[in-house]
């Protein structure tokens, strides 16, 4: 499993460079539709019989549940529930693209 692990600490660390240096420099201002619009929006344009709380429902319990697995999974790399320790160790051996 370790090898996955790996992976998924690189792919996260790849993804959030790409949102620093790509989405983030495009992003202007701020953007607020109201629960009404955005809930429209789901439906009509995106065709989701899902409405902004239950999205939010949702994405609360995966925030909680990832965090509970890597503490998990960090737990069985470094011994202690600490996910920057656990990454710390995994990129010891997964140095940087521009190392």
């Amino acid at each position: 499993m370790q090898p996955m692990f790996d992976d998924a600490a690189v792919a996260l660390n790849d993804f959030a460079t790409y949102l620093e240096t790509e989405v983030l420099p495009a992003a202007e201002g701020k953007f607020a539709s109201g629960h009404y619009r955005f809930n429209r929006l789901l439906n009509e344009k995106h065709f989701l019989a899902s409405d902004a709380g239950k999205i939010l429902c949702f994405g609360e319990r995966l925030a909680a549940q990832t965090e509970t697995e890597l503490l998990q999974h960090s737990e069985k790399i470094c011994g202690e529930q600490d996910i920057n320790k656990a990454f710390d160790k995994i990129r010891v051996k997964h140095p940087d693209a521009s190392a």
